[in-house]
């Protein structure tokens, strides 16, 4: 599973920490080395944000779903991350 630990790292370094990466799983037998492991066993983080095996979710604190990808890939994240953190960077330099 080093891809979780991929994904941890990108999602740190673009964020500059202000996100965090969790492996949400249906059952309690996953573990991931370094990363905190979320059973959801009743299914409702699938039910609410129609999760499926593979994919990856940026859940926002207001629990508004920020971004979707089926399967999660760190091409998508990346680019993903760059636009919002970069952007939310940019604005906040401008205004300060």
């Amino acid at each position: 599973l080093p891809m979780f630990a991929e994904i941890e790292k990108l999602t740190a370094t673009l964020t500059g920490g202000r996100a965090r990466t969790y492996v949400i799983t249906a059952t309690s037998d996953l573990q991931v080395a370094g990363l905190p492991v979320i059973v959801d066993a009743v299914g409702e983080f699938r039910t609410a944000y129609a999760a499926t095996g593979g994919s990856g979710y940026l859940v926002r604190p207001d629990g508004y779903l920020g971004f979707r990808a089926t399967p999660i890939t760190t091409t998508a994240l990346r680019s993903h991350l760059k636009r919002v953190f970069n952007t939310r960077t940019s604005a906040v330099a401008v205004t300060s």
